[in-house]
């Protein structure tokens, strides 16, 4: 068996369904992310224009969980990211859910979603608006993760906030402070309102309590989590947003785990490698593949859910102040050599191939070297004769 993803949802997907309780949603990504490049979605036929050679094209499931065809998807999309980030140094924030509250953010995958979010920038925006610490609007983007490093259950969101921000007059306005935010208040006050939001709503009703649990057991619960420290880190300032954002683009699409770091897949058990965070080192982890793909899929996001939110300077409606900032903050940005704003168009597949060091006859004829032309099409289920298969982006 190959050791990627999708061999292993086609032998194994059976099985995992029959023993793993899996959602409409994570049923619907199996099946989808089995099929990529396969004859089962049909394709086309890439054809050298002097008649020398022909590729056979299966196309992508398009599934933003699929680590096998979102790679240019993710590509495009730091892209698009980038031509939003302003050229100032920003602040790596992570705010992190405590594993006690694993099984309730399992039973309301989405409701627990929109209410991180919601938290993490309520709190951001009380200690923002300050001038102690900033008293502008800054530019905020958030990105959210449900995964470890080992695939299990770590809901926390990732922030990128710019290093200053814009006031009321037109402004640019830079922190007090070289620390920016202090950790622990943020941590109390991210710590105070999720919990007090998530006792709110489950006396609305807007949350369900897991099988397991009573009311009981949430108290006590609640009572422990009140006294824990919380894992709230505010890292280093980065001279400029590209590093993180081309982390984002990582895990925005394409899901928590790459075909890349599947080591060995077999009839018995699946082998990958991943980072531990406790040494720093890499570390590597055997499952069963019925296991293996249950993890891969509990992480997939409820339809219609969004994975990144922008806030402030960055958010969707706010282009015409995001120009008057970046209006002020161009002369110093220039001096400081900071990287322009992407510009070009969207990069097309073959480029993209040839970047990442594919062979030149993915995209060209290897007899005469002509470019491939789009051939005909190739219905679901079927396969033209004497074809090369050939790798789609």
């Amino acid at each position: 068996m190959q050791a990627n993803l999708g061999a292993i949802v086609r032998q194994h997907q059976a099985t995992c369904t029959q023993r793993y309780a899996l959602s409409a949603e994570q049923r619907h990504a199996a099946r989808q992310i089995g099929r990529c490049r396969t004859p089962a979605l049909g394709g086309h036929l890439q054809i050298c224009p002097a008649g020398h050679t022909q590729r056979r094209w299966y196309h992508s499931c398009r599934h933003r969980s699929c680590p096998q065809c979102q790679r240019l998807a993710s590509a495009h999309w730091l892209a698009r990211l980038e031509t939003r980030l302003l050229p100032v140094a920003h602040h790596h924030l992570i705010f992190t859910i405590p594993h006690e509250l694993n099984a309730l953010w399992c039973a309301n995958r989405r409701a627990m979603g929109q209410l991180l979010f919601a938290v993490t920038h309520r709190t951001l925006q009380h200690f923002l608006a300050d001038p102690r610490h900033l008293g502008a609007t800054p530019g905020i983007l958030m990105a959210l993760h449900s995964w470890g490093r080992a695939l299990g259950i770590h809901p926390h969101v990732h922030v990128l906030i710019t290093d200053g921000g814009l006031t009321d007059a037109g402004h640019w306005h830079a922190p007090r402070r070289s620390h920016f935010l202090p950790a622990r208040a943020l941590m109390a006050a991210f710590r105070g309102r999720l919990l007090a939001d998530v006792c709110a709503q489950l006396d609305a009703g807007a949350l369900r309590l897991p099988r397991d649990w009573d009311l009981a057991l949430w108290r006590r619960t609640l009572t422990r989590l009140h006294r824990l420290k919380w894992n709230v880190h505010v890292r280093t300032r980065y001279a400029h947003g590209h590093g993180v954002a081309a982390y984002l683009a990582r895990y925005v699409r394409g899901g928590p785990m790459n075909n890349s770091q599947i080591v060995h897949a077999d009839a018995t058990q699946v082998r990958f490698r991943h980072l531990d965070h406790a040494t720093g080192d890499q570390a590597f982890l055997t499952l069963a593949p019925a296991a293996f793909l249950q993890r891969v899929l509990s992480h997939v996001a409820p339809t219609g859910q969004h994975q990144l939110r922008a806030y402030g300077l960055y958010a969707p409606r706010a282009t015409a102040r995001r120009a008057r900032a970046l209006a002020v903050i161009a002369p110093a940005a220039a001096s400081a050599s900071a990287p322009s704003p992407v510009t070009t168009p969207p990069e097309h597949w073959s480029h993209y191939l040839q970047r990442l060091g594919a062979p030149r006859t993915h995209t060209h004829c290897p007899t005469c070297g002509c470019a491939f032309v789009r051939g005909p099409r190739i219905r679901c289920g079927a396969s033209p004769p004497s074809a090369d298969t050939g790798v789609a982006p």
